[in-house]
């Protein structure tokens, strides 16, 4: 089974810190209703992910959320895997400050499988090298062509 998740965006994850920071501080203040519900709000945001999961062996694709390491989702059969591809994106921020404002571009890669005729993305780097070891890799041990 190949699992590839990705957690929430890193200001989540960052607010979930604070969370715990805090409930840290109202435990210290015996204040243990509130420590408790920050512990968990914390450790949700901190904790939770997305993905999918293809097995090979009874050939299905899974789409699963997670949060404390329960994941909930739904397994659905596929006929063929067709092929893994990476696409490329060009993206852009734009940041302003006191009237004056810099746009940022980058390119994200994005790795895909193509199931079905159904598109699922799998992991997305900024590095395309990596993305091309994983797919060359995966495509040895699942059997499918790879496409640059």
């Amino acid at each position: 089974m190949y699992k590839f998740s990705t957690p929430l965006p890193t200001n989540y994850i960052i607010m979930g810190i604070v969370a715990i920071v805090f409930a840290i501080s109202f435990l210290i203040t015996s204040n243990y209703i509130s420590s408790g519900i920050l512990f968990l709000v914390g450790g949700a945001f901190v904790t939770a992910r997305t993905g999918y999961e293809v097995s090979i062996g009874n050939k299905t694709i899974r789409d699963f959320n997670s949060i404390f390491w329960i994941k909930w989702g739904s397994a659905e059969p596929y006929r063929k895997l067709e092929k893994l591809s990476i696409k490329s994106g060009l993206y852009s921020q734009t940041m302003s400050s006191r009237g004056s404002s810099s746009t940022f571009k980058f390119r994200i890669y994005t790795l895909c499988i193509l199931i079905d005729g159904a598109v699922y993305e799998l992991k997305k780097s900024k590095k395309y090298e990596r993305l091309e070891a994983l797919m060359n890799e995966l495509g040895e041990e699942m059997g499918i062509p790879v496409e640059g």
